[in-house]
């Protein structure tokens, strides 16, 4: 998508999403990518990880052709044409505001509330997609799914009892975001820290 320069330097710069805070030896097997837009966190953990599974989702049918697009070349990733939510449904998303692909099923965000610009996308309950074996035990868990990190988070939490996540990366949108998906985590993990702070609205 166009205007993404910014974005895709402090993906691949490692700022985005700070890899070198995790272990030396840590081998990730299997990656979850929720929101992968355009596919540049994907390429980034490839090529860090180039072993590892890497599962991409992505609902916007505008991104998706960029991200099969960039991806063609992975075998080990997989990219899987609907979003994750707290519950299974088909649902406008808002694509005018955010030419960067950065779409979001919110009215308020970014002031995104033109229902004339958007397109239906399905999306699938998060407890049941990862309640497959295969997901079972997560190594690394991004989000950047729009102001929808905390519900999907909950869901997968409160409904999937010997889930595994040993790493997560989780990107908020505002101070209220912020302490609802503080408080679930420092409920997890022993160690919740912020890695990127972009403005008082933002941040990893």
């Amino acid at each position: 998508p166009p205007n993404m320069e910014g974005c895709l330097a402090r993906v691949f710069s490692g700022l985005e999403y700070p890899i070198t805070m995790l272990p030396d030896n840590f081998q990730p097997k299997l990656i979850i990518d929720l929101g992968a837009n355009a596919g540049a966190t994907a390429l980034y953990f490839h090529i860090h990880y180039p072993e590892a599974e890497i599962h991409c989702y992505e609902p916007s049918r505008l991104n998706l052709h960029y991200l099969e697009k960039n991806l063609r070349h992975a075998p080990n990733i997989v990219i899987h044409p609907y979003g994750i939510l707290d519950k299974t449904c088909r649902i406008p998303l808002l694509t005018g505001a955010r030419p960067s692909g950065a779409f979001s099923i919110h009215g308020d965000f970014y002031n995104q509330d033109d229902m004339s610009t958007h397109e239906m996308v399905d999306m699938k309950k998060a407890s049941e997609e990862f309640a497959d074996s295969r997901f079972r035990k997560i190594h690394i868990l991004k989000m950047d799914v729009e102001e929808c990190e905390f519900a999907i988070l909950y869901d997968m939490f409160k409904d999937i009892a010997d889930l595994i996540i040993i790493f997560l990366f989780v990107e908020y949108h505002g101070h209220s975001q912020y302490t609802h998906i503080h408080r679930l985590l420092i409920s997890e993990y022993e160690e919740v820290v912020i890695c990127r702070s972009a403005d008082e609205r933002q941040g990893t």
